[in-house]
């Protein structure tokens, strides 16, 4: 999701007290371009630049934007158009006066490309967004106010989008819209800031609204035009530094430990007597839910490996009749049988295509509920039940303890659900509250295991510019995750297979020295991994295996060993998941790439 920021109040400075640091506290949902627009002494000034906001600020316009009372800012990731300044946001009609930055997609967006060339407009980029200010620009013809005239030009778009709009014909104020994708409204002193993620705000206010869906509202300096919104007080302050180490990557992989126990509210969660979880977000709607036959778990990214987890586990001790992990780009609740119950799981709790998805199953009358990280986000609200990991803020765009969070939700959930439906003796739930109130210890040796073996490992993607991720059950989405994290930080093509796969294609791409990590967890699955590793093997595959302690391997099969504490089947892959993420954070490291960014 790329980052919006904007600002009006008595700040004439705004553009390098709230806009920029703005933009930075926002630089780990990744971006492309950055660009800045305000107002000063009745002119639009803009300022655009490739790459990081390190060169945004060496842009001579950007020292010329003081004395300003309005300023917006975007960073971009690229989806209509390359990258290029041209095509960077802010993006302006024809006169100039009015500037508009945009998250989302514009699907319609040739339909309306060649209609607003039909009228004369000059477009000047290849974006979607463009078409959005040159839109509002003829709405002008027929609405005298910019509320009026933004309200006519959505009504001709398709897709999603979260917008700010500044005009110098309207000095004092600035106009959001959004359709799909979150604007947050920040509540100050004379001042209102506007944002897609409340980071970017929360060291000048903790104080914000959330915009509705299908919605457009005036902002000014001292509030915003239509009906009260309930406010959010937000309660994570924004973190401004990694130390005492060198990135927020390491730096939310050493918090793992703590990540375990937060998730178990510190072991409150656990009721270790009777081997269940105690949750109660769930309490609520508890026989709803245990009336369900059938589970449906919908994700994005790392969500989703998580998500295949839980699938695994659920389908094992939940008592469900079917239990399935969907993608959330392809979930159609329409298609779900009757009792049905829909997980949705989201780092953000406002990951567009798991919300939609899970309003589309409210609709076809299903239950949900939700796995999210933070309080009062747009998953929490609509589904009104679920289960907080309180993992934190995480900074680094490549996502590790909310993937553990998550995880151990599952199991916390798997516990309450095979509990009272029979489905997990107490004996079983027992052990499994025991591994997780285990779990903290063992992350803590995972830390400190593998780390010549990883620096070493981490040279070779030096020689091999790709790789495979090899495992079957539970082992496969650890696979996918590790493969995940060394495409977002180390920029190597990593692709994960189900190990069984391997021989009906991709092996045939196998040559001396490619790398074949291998996660083999000690349960059904380790034969045959072990097999189809040693047929990576006499291809010339370097293979790399990550496995527990107590797992003895052929002396011939692996190159390279990466070892974690043994521990219950059911907590064993998380510990696998460790090794993988310190691999990708030191592979970027030793291929000169930031691991933050």
């Amino acid at each position: 999701m790329c980052g919006i920021i904007g600002y009006i109040g008595h700040r004439t400075d705004c553009v390098q007290s709230v806009i920029l640091p703005g933009l930075a506290a926002m630089e780990e949902r990744g971006y492309d371009s950055a660009g800045v627009a305000c107002l000063r002494a009745g002119q639009m000034l803009r300022a655009r630049a490739i790459g990081k906001l390190g060169e945004l600020r060496l842009c001579p316009e950007i020292q010329e934007m003081d004395e300003v009372g309005a300023a917006i800012g975007h960073t971009r990731w690229a989806t209509h158009g390359g990258v290029t300044v041209k095509n960077t946001h802010p993006h302006a009609d024809c006169t100039g006066g009015l500037v508009v930055i945009h998250n989302g997609i514009i699907e319609n967006h040739d339909e309306l490309r060649r209609e607003l060339k039909e009228h004369g407009h000059h477009l000047s980029s290849q974006t979607d967004t463009e078409l959005i200010a040159h839109l509002i620009e003829e709405a002008f013809q027929a609405h005298e106010t910019l509320e009026e005239a933004v309200r006519l030009a959505v009504s001709h778009l398709k897709g999603t989008w979260g917008l700010v709009i500044l005009s110098a014909r309207f000095p004092n104020e600035l106009v959001v819209a959004r359709h799909g994708s979150p604007i947050l409204i920040g509540i100050g002193n004379g001042e209102m800031f506007v944002a897609s993620l409340e980071d970017a705000f929360t060291r000048h206010t903790k104080r914000f609204n959330v915009l509705p869906e299908n919605s457009v509202r005036t902002v000014r300096a001292n509030g915003f035009t239509g009906s009260e919104l309930p406010v959010i007080t937000a309660e994570e302050m924004n973190q401004v530094s990694s130390a005492p180490f060198a990135h927020f990557m390491l730096k939310e992989i050493m918090e793992q430990p703590d990540t375990a126990l937060r998730t178990t509210n510190f072991g409150a969660r656990l009721i270790i007597e009777d081997g269940t979880a105690k949750l109660g977000g769930l309490e609520g709607r508890r026989d709803e839910l245990l009336g369900c036959r059938h589970l449906r778990l919908v994700a994005c990214g790392t969500a989703s490996f998580a998500a295949g987890l839980g699938a695994h586990w659920l389908e094992e001790f939940g008592g469900f009749e079917t239990v399935q992990m969907i993608a959330a780009c392809d979930a159609r609740p329409r298609l779900f049988p009757p009792g049905t119950a829909f997980l949705a799981i989201s780092q953000s709790g406002e990951t567009y295509d798991v919300l939609e998805a899970l309003k589309a199953a409210k609709r076809g009358g299903h239950s949900v509920f939700s796995i999210v990280n933070r309080v009062g986000k747009a998953i929490a609200r609509e589904t009104g039940c679920g289960i907080y990991t309180n993992a934190g803020v995480e900074k680094a765009v490549a996502s590790t303890k909310v993937f553990l969070a998550q995880s151990v939700a599952l199991l916390l959930l798997t516990a309450w659900f095979g509990r009272q439906r029979e489905k997990m003796n107490r004996s079983q739930g027992r052990a499994l509250g025991r591994a997780l109130n285990e779990l903290p210890d063992q992350i803590r040796c995972v830390l400190e295991m593998n780390n010549s073996e990883l620096l070493a490992l981490a040279t070779r993607f030096f020689i091999s510019p790709n790789c495979y991720f090899l495992g079957r059950g539970p082992a496969y989405w650890i696979a996918a995750e590790g493969a995940l994290k060394i495409k977002e930080v180390a920029y190597i093509h990593a692709e994960a297979y189900n190990a069984g796969e391997m021989k009906h294609g991709p092996i045939a791409l196998i040559e001396n020295g490619f790398p074949v990590i291998g996660i083999v967890l000690d349960d059904e699955y380790t034969s045959a991994t072990m097999n189809n590793l040693q047929e990576a093997k006499a291809r010339g595959a370097y293979i790399v295996v990550v496995a527990p302690n107590r797992l003895k391997l052929p002396t011939d099969l692996a190159d390279l060993v990466l070892r974690f504490p043994n521990s219950h089947h059911l907590t064993s892959p998380l510990l696998a998941t460790v090794p993988l993420q310190l691999l990708a954070y030191y592979s970027a490291l030793a291929l000169g790439h930031d691991p933050d960014r």
